[in-house]
């Protein structure tokens, strides 16, 4: 009899549940598998048909997501060698990597040695994404009008969790299970490095992330984020020693640490005098103060603050955008300008390069907006192509001494020449010019 109930009630709230969904459109039916519904005034009543048609929708919604995967933007830079198809060759440079069945090689390698372009792909902001999406749906369940129906037709004295709980539950115990593997980890490791990096929230809070390095038993260099702390007093080197001394406490690493990598500030020099580690000035950061101080240049300066002006006024004007949509229209490929962030001299160069590859539709958009900044002048486009010629040195550079996983203090020696070669170089062809 119990089972008889159960059963009943099961198939009661399958069908409540489906019809929630469907007032809801959480799962539209008719767009999923529109032959099957075509009939189901016929079967309205029958259980297997209904079971069948979601299943149907299911196999239809899957197959879609997997023909999404099938179609990488990745591909419109690579190009699978006739000869042998598990290599693909790099359209930009000619390097040449072995696929194995996915793009992640491929992806690996625009991002390391073609950042502007791999930030095109929009690769990278999706997979940023996937987790925290996946975590979404997992956590709106419980606000689920058919979900809750569902539920209480099973056990009507049941309350359940609000998204607040279900999410507070869930991030703790995966914060929790993360921190102990981590710390067993750590238990065999007799020596290991750290970074650290200060940042500001969009709320204009600031927080220090503290991350460590080291070489596993596999002989493989391994990376994690330790943790993130918020920061309530000024960026002083005693105030960022005391909160990375509670840090390393706590994850008892303090006489594990070798190296201590910062940039090369005041605060971050006293901060490892204060803690007694030996300090290791980041070469990235070095390179950033060279590209920095040579930005400041005059008819360097000049340049990037009117280009800015110009992006600034597409990007706030709906006219003038509209208007540099539709002068791109006859070129291959049409793109949006991007911005210069202050702090990231890497987002001026890739500024600098949009504004090269759409000079054409800007003048012309610039020319026939009103109170428009003048349009970029024969003289200032040699200047910007120089300038990227120079930057594009500094990039690459960058990129290869700011991998995680690789050792990368071998590197700055012949980088370091690499670069007074290439200089050089460029000096000379456009002295010839």
């Amino acid at each position: 009899m119990d089972k008889f109930l159960i059963s009943k009630r099961l198939k009661t709230a399958t069908t409540n549940v489906d019809e929630a969904s469907t007032s809801n459109k959480d799962l539209n039916l008719e767009q999923a598998n529109p032959d099957t519904n075509s009939n189901s005034g016929a079967e309205e009543s029958d259980g297997a048909s209904a079971t069948s048609t979601a299943s149907t929708a299911s196999e239809s919604v899957l197959s879609r997501s997997n023909k999404r995967k099938k179609m990488s933007t990745v591909w419109k830079y690579f190009k699978k060698k006739s000869d042998d198809k598990k290599f693909a060759k790099c359209l930009t440079c000619s390097k040449e990597y072995k696929t194995s069945g996915n793009t992640s090689n491929l992806k690996d390698h625009l991002k390391r040695f073609h950042f502007s372009t791999f930030s095109e792909t929009g690769e990278v902001s999706d997979d940023a994404q996937a987790p925290r999406s996946n975590f979404r749906s997992i956590s709106s369940i419980v606000n689920d009008v058919g979900f809750k129906k569902f539920v209480n037709l099973l056990d009507p004295k049941y309350v359940l969790p609000s998204k607040t709980t279900l999410r507070d539950t869930i991030q703790k115990k995966l914060y929790l299970e993360g921190v102990t593997k981590l710390k067993d980890i750590l238990k065999n490791i007799e020596f290991l490095a750290i970074t650290s990096d200060c940042w500001t929230s969009l709320a204009s809070e600031s927080y220090i992330s503290v991350t460590r390095h080291f070489i596993d038993e596999n002989f493989q260099l391994k990376n994690a984020i330790l943790h993130t702390k918020k920061l309530d007093s000024r960026h002083t080197g005693e105030n960022i020693a005391n909160a990375l001394s509670e840090i390393f406490t706590e994850w008892n690493i303090q006489k594990k640490i070798s190296c201590f990598v910062t940039d090369n500030a005041a605060n971050a020099l006293k901060m490892c005098q204060i803690l007694k580690i030996k300090n290791l000035p980041c070469f990235a950061h070095s390179l950033n103060l060279v590209v920095q101080d040579n930005l400041h240049m005059p008819v360097v300066k000049d340049t990037i603050k009117k280009c800015k002006e110009i992006v600034t006024f597409i990007k706030n004007s709906n006219i003038a955008a509209d208007t540099f949509q539709k002068e791109q229209e006859t070129c291959d490929k049409q793109y949006k300008l991007i911005q210069e962030v202050k702090t990231r001299w890497n987002s001026t160069l890739y500024m600098l390069k949009r504004i090269v590859d759409t000079a054409d539709a800007l003048n012309r958009t610039l020319l026939k907006s009103k109170k428009a900044p003048s349009p970029i002048t024969a003289e200032e486009m040699i200047i910007l192509k120089d300038l990227i010629k120079c930057l594009d040195i500094f990039e690459d550079a960058t990129n290869k001494v700011s991998g995680a996983t690789y050792v990368t203090v071998s590197l700055i020696i012949p980088i370091t020449f690499g670069i007074y070669c290439n200089l050089t170089d460029l000096v000379k062809n456009l002295s010839s010019e």
